[in-house]
């Protein structure tokens, strides 16, 4: 990529700033408009690390053998979901998520997981029965739901947590939104961070957005990814790279 590089920096910065602007089910409906992309975006989410991070925290409050229910709201395409209950095959884990497509794309990939019901629908509006849940786990969500809803929503959690019950709230990079979560209705909590190389979806899906807005842009990938022998959507995820940076992750007991 080194004939296109200034080129493509100029547009990822372009798009990093246009990004800031998409909402949670925007990103979610653009990265699954393609069967291609989707699949893309599947393999791509395996390697950020923040879900290592999230199953080494589960197991410093439930054991292997541990039973019970966790609800994951925001659960996207369900890596987090199936990289739980590879570890914590007693739980049933509850995915929900508002977005149809990544919603159809983790019924796809979960089909042999037996262990889990999988919702579509609105995360703020969904009710637990009280005491009915062992953990509430939600990464990368936070930052998409209004500043002023964020509070009432996680102290609504914890009527539906079982005693010693947990809630996990984590962002990449966003520092901000996380020291926002309040521990109102909870015994106690802890603020978690680790250094994490970490998949940029909103970036991927604003640069995929400009590919098929942007004739120029357009032609310049088509032709990087016929030189090289790759996809237009390897392309993008070559210009949008990962983050590097720090996962930071809140966890708030009953």
């Amino acid at each position: 990529m080194s004939d296109n590089q200034e080129y493509f920096n100029q547009i990822k910065q372009e798009c990093i700033n246009e990004c800031k602007t998409h909402s949670l089910k925007e990103v979610a409906e653009g990265m699954f408009a393609t069967e291609e992309v989707a699949d893309l975006f599947l393999k791509q989410e395996k390697e950020d690390e923040a879900y290592s991070f999230i199953i080494d925290l589960i197991g410093k409050y439930f054991t292997r053998e541990a039973g019970g229910k966790i609800y994951i709201p925001g659960s996207g395409t369900g890596g987090l979901a199936r990289r739980i209950m590879d570890d914590y095959p007693k739980m049933t884990v509850i995915q929900i998520d508002s977005s149809p497509k990544m919603s159809e794309a983790n019924k796809k990939a979960s089909k042999n997981y037996k262990n889990t019901d999988i919702l579509q629908g609105d995360i703020l509006n969904l009710k637990q029965s009280p005491k009915s849940v062992s953990a509430i786990i939600s990464y990368g969500v936070m930052r998409y739901i209004p500043e002023d809803k964020r509070n009432n929503l996680v102290s609504s959690w914890a009527l539906a947590l079982v005693k010693n019950g947990i809630v996990i709230v984590g962002e990449g990079i966003a520092k901000d939104v996380i020291d926002g979560i309040s521990s109102q209705g909870y015994a106690s909590e802890k603020l978690f961070e680790r250094d994490a190389k970490l998949f940029r979806n909103s970036l991927f899906y604003t640069l995929l957005k400009r590919y098929h807005s942007d004739n120029k842009f357009r032609g310049i990938v088509n032709g990087e990814a016929s030189d090289n022998n790759l996809s237009f959507a390897d392309v993008l995820n070559k210009i949008a790279g990962y983050a590097h940076g720090k996962i930071y992750v809140k966890v708030l007991q009953k």
